[in-house]
């Protein structure tokens, strides 16, 4: 089990990588998170994989549950450094689902027997997802809070003519209009 949470997390981070120039272009900060998000659930796949020791466990859940909370935010407020709430994709709800397998796998191999020995594992498992929600709620909120003051990590302003019967389609930000939400993982 422990090999499949490696890889649910390990495929996250490959498309947060794929996705980076994509949302570097849109707004340098939405770019800079995701390369971040996708080499630190790279290293923590493979180091899971070979040693999973309970703190890598832990950031695990932690990490896992904060990008989880992010995304969610982001869908219903406006994103920081972006122009609104972001558009939900097939490509995010895969990238999450990914996730959510990975911290439900987690969860249930802490609370289950002889997998890794904490005390009370049912409250060791509950701290750590609610600390990763916390720490979503959190990373939200100081990047709105600073985004006023970094104005150049912000979305860029694009001007576009609408052409024919033309579909925004993902990753192609020259043919949406600049009031469309953008699509974002």
């Amino acid at each position: 089990m422990r090999r499949f949470v490696a890889l649910c997390i390990a495929l996250a981070g490959v498309v947060h990588l794929a996705l980076t120039p994509q949302h570097y272009a849109h707004a340098p900060a939405h770019g800079i998170l995701f390369a971040v998000a996708g080499l630190a659930q790279i290293a923590w796949a493979v180091a899971f994989w070979r040693r999973p020791t309970l703190l890598l466990w832990n950031l695990g859940i932690l990490g896992a549950m904060a990008l989880i909370v992010l995304w969610l935010l982001t869908r219903f407020l406006p994103a920081p450094f972006g122009h609104g709430p972001e558009a939900v994709t097939a490509l995010g709800i895969a990238v999450k689902i990914c996730e959510a397998t990975a911290v439900a796998t987690l969860v249930g191999m802490l609370l289950g027997k002889g997998v890794v020995s904490v005390p009370r594992p049912g409250r060791h498992a509950l701290l750590w997802v609610a600390s990763g929600v916390v720490g979503g709620l959190l990373f939200f909120g100081v990047a709105s809070a600073v985004d006023g003051y970094l104005p150049a990590l912000g979305a860029r302003e694009h001007t576009h003519q609408e052409e024919g019967n033309h579909i925004h389609q993902e990753g192609d930000h020259s043919a949406a209009p600049s009031s469309a939400p953008h699509q974002h993982q």
